[in-house]
C-alpha cells in the first residue's frame, strides 16, 4: 500500500478533506503555517467530541447521587432540559425539576431509593464552525424505592451541546421516552405508536472524522500554535483511548471470568478491592478472583457486567490516571436463579515506560436484587470478590440498597472545574489511597507529521463508535438504505440465520428481502444498545476493529412484549471518501428470553420466530457462512470471539478473530 503519511501538509489535507479529493496548496511558509493551524483546529475538534462524552457522563454520575446542582451546572447560560414539548430553562429551573422529578425532593439520595440511569451507544457530531455539537444516546434506567415500588424506563436521547466561555455545556437535553414499566409486569411502550425519534445525522455526517475541518475555514488572526502543547494534547487523546480500551477489555474478561487476562491488566504491583477483599499483585489478584468463582463459565452460567458513563482523569504529568464507571450486571444460572446488580468502579491507572495498567481497581457494590422479586422486595449485599458463600461484613452491607453510600468522585465537574460538592447526611465513602507513581519516556516532541499520525489514530477511536451506533439506530427503524450505505464498497455484514452478505448493495437487497421495503410497519420495537466499545485502530489511523456488547431491548404496546437478549459485535472500520464506514460486521447473540423469564427459565428448544423462510439462502444465496451458530447457544456457552489481544499482556482469547470470516 502507498504510504498515506508521507509528508505532513499531505497527511493534514487528507485528514481534513471533504467528500472529493482537492488540490494540495502551493508549499510556502504562509502555507505551512496555514496547515499548522488546520492542524490546532482539528485537535481542538477531536477533543471537543470527547468533552461531550465527558460531559453526558459526569451528568449520569451527578443524578445517581441525587447532586442536582453539580447536573444544573453542566448547562449553558441558555440551557434547557427537554420534558415532551416543555422546556426547563435556566440552572436553578433545572436543578429544582431534577431535584422533584428525580429525588422527590431531597438533596442526595434518600434511604431506600435507587436511581440510575446509564448512558450509552453516542453518535456525536459538530456543527461545521466546531461552536455546537448534537449527540444522540441510549438511556436505561432503574428507579426503585424499597418495599414501595420499581420501575424501568428507557430513552433515546438526542442532545445539543455548546461551547460557551470556553467550555463545552448542554445547550438541551432532551430525552424521548421509549418504553418504561413496573418491574412485576415489565416495560412496554411508552408510545403506543412508538414513534421514529428524529435523527440530528444522516450517512454524510455520521462517518466525518472528528477531525473534519470544512476547506473553507480560515485560522483567526495572529493564531499561535505551540507544537509541544499540541503534541501533549493529542497524547492525552490517546491515552484516554488506552485507558478505556483497558477498562472495557476487564468488562469483558470479567463477563467470561478470565482470570487469566484481568490479572495480566494490573501492574506488577497493582492492588485488587472490594469491601473487605483486597489483593495486592497479579498473583494474588488472580487468587482472589479464583476464590470467588472458578475461571471460565460452566453450563448455564452468565456474568454479564456491562459497563457505562466511564469518565477517564489524566493526571498532569500524564503519567497516572483515574477512571470512574457504572455497572449493571445480569447473573445467574439458568433454571435456578438470576440476579440483577449495579456498581460504581473508582480505578486509578499508571503509565509507566509508555504502557497503562491498573494500579488499583476499586469495585463498590450499590444494589443486588433477585430477578424474580425485583428492586422494591429484594435487597441483597454483596461482596463480589469474597469467596463463595463467605458472608459480607456488616459494615459493607451497611452502605448498599437499601441504604446509600457513594465513592467519593475523582472528577471535578466538567464546566465549573470545581470540586463536587456533597449534601449533608449523603454518605462518602474516601479513595484515597497510596501514591502511585509512573515513569516518563522521555522522548523529543514528534513532528507535525508525526502529531497528524498520533491524532489520526485517537480520532478513529470515536469514528468507529460512531458508525457502529449509528447502524443500531438505523435497524431499530428498519432503515434499510441508510444501513447499505453506511458501509464500504467492499463491506460485508452476516445476516442471522442466513449469511454473509459482501459490498454495500448487496447488504441493502439482503436485508429489503428479509424484512420488506423498509421502516417499521409494527408497534413493536427492537432497540439494538450497544455499549462497552474495545477500539483498536489501525498505526496509520485510516482503519480500526471494534468490539463491542450488545444490550437489546425488545418492548410493545402491551408489556407481554416485553423481552431481552444480548450478544456481541465485532465491527470493522474504514476511511472512504473521506467517511468512515463499516467494512465488516459480526454478530453472535449469547442468550435472548422474554422479560418474565429473561436469562434464568430457559427453554432450549424454543426457536427464533423472526427466522427468515429458507426460500431467502436459495433465492438470493450469500457470499459466505456465518461464522457462528445460527441460535444463540444459551444455556451453552462457547469460547468469546473477540479481534483483539490483552491490551497490557498481549494474550491471545480462546478464539481471535482473523479480519474475515468468508
Amino acid at each position: 500500500m502507498k504510504p498515506l503519511f508521507a509528508t505532513c501538509l499531505g497527511l493534514l489535507l487528507l485528514l481534513s478533506a471533504p467528500l472529493t479529493a482537492q488540490p494540495v496548496a502551493a508549499a510556502g511558509a504562509a502555507s505551512s503555517d496555514q496547515q499548522v493551524a488546520r492542524l490546532a483546529e482539528q485537535v481542538r475538534r477531536a477533543e471537543a467530541v470527547r468533552a461531550i462524552k465527558r460531559l453526558q457522563a459526569a451528568y449520569a454520575h451527578y443524578v445517581a447521587m441525587g447532586l442536582w446542582a453539580e447536573a444544573a451546572a453542566l448547562f449553558s447560560s441558555d440551557g434547557a432540559y427537554g420534558e415532551g414539548s416543555k422546556r426547563i430553562v435556566g440552572q436553578a429551573a433545572i436543578a429544582a425539576y431534577l431535584r422533584q422529578s428525580f429525588g422527590a425532593g431531597t438533596e442526595g439520595m434518600a434511604h431506600g431509593r435507587l436511581y440510575a440511569d446509564f448512558t450509552f451507544a453516542p453518535v456525536v457530531t459538530l456543527s461545521p464552525d466546531g461552536t455546537k455539537g448534537k449527540g444522540r444516546w441510549h438511556s436505561f434506567g432503574v428507579d426503585a424505592l424499597y418495599g414501595s415500588r420499581a420501575d424501568w424506563k428507557g430513552a433515546i436521547q438526542e442532545n445539543v451541546y455548546v461551547l460557551e466561555d470556553g467550555v463545552w455545556k448542554f445547550q438541551l437535553l432532551q430525552p424521548y421516552p421509549m418504553f418504561a414499566g413496573a418491574y412485576e409486569s415489565g416495560w412496554k411502550a411508552v408510545d403506543p405508536v412508538v414513534r421514529a425519534v428524529p435523527f440530528h445525522f444522516d450517512v454524510n455526517t455520521v462517518g466525518l472524522p472528528s477531525t473534519y475541518v470544512p476547506q473553507a475555514w480560515a485560522p483567526p488572526a495572529g493564531a499561535a500554535v505551540d507544537t509541544a502543547d499540541l503534541a501533549r494534547r493529542v497524547t492525552r487523546l490517546n491515552d484516554e483511548s488506552r485507558i478505556l480500551t483497558i477498562q472495557n477489555a476487564y468488562g469483558y474478561y470479567q463477563i467470561r471470568r478470565m482470570w487469566d487476562d484481568v490479572a495480566d491488566l494490573f501492574a506488577p504491583d497493582g492492588v485488587l478491592e472490594s469491601g473487605a477483599d483486597k489483593a495486592k499483585g497479579r498473583k494474588a489478584i488472580r487468587a482472589l478472583l479464583e476464590g470467588a468463582a472458578p475461571a471460565g463459565l460452566k453450563p448455564g452460567e452468565l456474568n454479564d457486567v456491562m459497563q457505562f458513563d466511564t469518565v477517564v482523569t489524566i493526571a498532569p504529568d500524564g503519567l497516572s490516571a483515574t477512571a470512574r464507571g457504572l455497572q449493571l450486571a445480569m447473573i445467574g444460572k439458568a433454571n435456578a436463579w438470576g440476579a440483577w446488580t449495579v456498581a460504581t468502579f473508582e480505578n486509578r491507572y499508571v503509565k509507566r515506560a509508555g504502557q497503562w495498567t491498573l494500579a488499583h481497581l476499586r469495585l463498590y457494590p450499590r444494589a443486588r436484587t433477585d430477578y424474580a422479586l425485583g428492586w422494591a422486595k429484594s435487597a441483597v449485599a454483596e461482596a463480589p470478590f469474597g469467596k463463595a458463600g463467605k458472608a459480607v461484613p456488616a459494615a459493607q452491607a451497611a452502605v448498599q440498597y437499601p441504604d446509600a453510600a457513594f465513592p467519593a468522585l475523582s472528577f471535578r465537574n466538567p464546566v465549573t472545574g470545581a470540586a463536587p460538592s456533597y449534601p449533608a447526611g449523603l454518605a462518602i465513602l474516601p479513595i484515597d489511597g497510596p501514591a502511585i507513581t509512573g515513569s516518563a519516556e522521555g522522548q523529543a516532541v514528534p513532528d507535525m507529521a508525526e502529531i497528524a499520525r498520533q491524532l489520526a489514530v485517537a480520532s478513529a477511536y470515536d469514528g468507529a463508535e460512531n458508525v457502529s451506533e449509528a447502524y443500531g439506530y438505523y435497524i431499530d427503524e428498519f432503515l434499510w438504505r441508510p444501513i447499505g450505505d453506511l458501509f464500504s464498497r467492499r463491506g460485508w455484514k452476516e445476516l442471522s440465520f442466513v449469511g454473509t452478505y459482501a459490498g454495500n448493495e448487496r447488504i441493502y437487497q439482503s436485508l429489503v428481502r428479509r424484512y420488506g421495503g423498509g421502516g417499521r410497519f409494527v408497534p413493536n420495537m427492537q432497540q439494538h444498545q450497544k455499549v462497552m466499545p474495545v477500539v483498536t485502530p489501525a498505526p496509520d489511523g485510516r482503519s480500526a476493529r471494534i468490539h463491542l456488547y450488545l444490550f437489546q431491548i425488545g418492548s410493545g404496546p402491551q408489556a407481554s412484549a416485553a423481552a431481552h437478549n444480548a450478544g456481541h459485535y465485532e465491527n470493522q472500520v474504514i476511511l472512504e471518501d473521506g467517511l468512515w464506514k463499516i467494512e465488516g460486521m459480526d454478530l453472535d447473540y449469547i442468550w435472548r428470553g422474554p422479560y418474565g423469564q429473561g436469562w434464568v427459565k430457559v427453554d432450549p428448544t424454543a426457536t427464533n420466530g423472526n427466522a427468515p423462510p429458507p426460500a431467502l439462502k436459495k433465492d438470493y444465496p450469500p457470499d459466505g457462512e456465518l461464522r457462528g451458530p445460527n441460535e444463540p447457544p444459551w444455556p451453552d456457552m462457547q469460547p468469546l470471539a473477540l479481534h483483539f489481544r490483552n491490551p497490557v499482556s498481549g494474550r491471545a482469547p480462546a478464539l481471535l478473530l482473523p479480519e474475515k470470516h468468508y
